[in-house]
């Protein structure tokens, strides 16, 4: 199950409007939970609404709200690690620190540059095809990423931001999709999404099958083609969980195999009706 930007609010905000909508969070989440018995929980896109600028108690108090809202346990929370590999029910996810692909030159950010960030990126995109070689008892070769066995069964890239688009003009039209007057407005890598190369570098690199994604706040639907692989590579952006950025959060229900998967979006209730 995958939620996105959940833009969790300290007190010192609109007591009313941040207690109404962790209010909602908690009993959809919780719902969500006993009616779909999820065997995991993925939460991407911004966890809170202040980010870097909140002061260490104020981030601490975001903590501790993030628990009490999502009231379960997960294995892997704020982990700034730049290329992370998550192997899940013999699935391989890779989670990757949109930031560090890009840099962040613009806001003084000393996160490690975007260039190591890639180097790491295409270390593990290796590790992977190759240990599936091994698994497989093949002869581990140079093209690996050419075998049959490694092109059924490619990572799950989990990401900040979107990859690359100019617009929000290619994704669907649907309940939670990005309003009509909004679509045309051009995106600004590094901000709104990835940037050509960062999101390429990934595409080439890994090769996923799918990559999930947040940050926009809505739907989208997209898929990319790696010319270096010869592969083609699904997105999914998926819309935020907190009523306060749309009217219909939703819900994303995935179920994944070694070697497929299939999608099912659940809408939350329109506030707008």
């Amino acid at each position: 199950m995958f939620i996105t930007d959940l833009h969790i609010r300290t007190d010192s905000w609109l007591a009313m409007d941040t207690q109404l909508h962790d209010w909602r969070m908690y009993y959809t989440f919780g719902y969500a939970m006993s009616r779909f018995e999820p065997q995991v929980v993925i939460v991407l896109g911004d966890l809170f609404d202040t980010g870097y600028t909140s002061t260490d108690s104020q981030f601490d108090e975001l903590t501790r709200k993030f628990h009490r809202i999502f009231t379960y346990r997960f294995d892997w929370a704020f982990n700034g690690s730049s290329v992370q590999w998550l192997p899940i029910n013999g699935i391989d996810f890779v989670a990757i620190n949109s930031i560090t692909m890009d840099g962040d030159d613009d806001n003084g950010c000393p996160l490690c540059p975007p260039m190591a960030t890639r180097q790491q990126l295409r270390t593990l995109a290796e590790q992977l095809c190759r240990r599936r070689q091994s698994v497989n008892n093949n002869n581990i070769t140079d093209n690996c990423h050419k075998h049959r066995q490694w092109r059924r069964r490619r990572p799950i890239v989990l990401t900040h931001y979107p990859l690359y688009r100019q617009n929000e003009a290619q994704c669907g039209h649907d309940w939670d999709s990005i309003p009509d007057d909004q679509r045309y407005i051009p995106y600004r890598t590094k901000l709104d999404c990835l940037s050509r190369t960062a999101s390429q570098a990934i595409v080439d690199g890994l090769g996923p099958r799918l990559v999930v994604n947040g940050h926009t706040h809505y739907d989208c639907r997209l898929r990319h083609w790696s010319d270096t692989l010869a592969v083609e590579v699904d997105e999914w952006t998926v819309a935020s969980f907190n009523y306060r950025n749309l009217y219909t959060p939703t819900i994303l229900l995935a179920t994944i195999t070694a070697d497929s998967y299939s999608i099912r979006k659940c809408l939350l209730v329109n506030e707008n009706k």
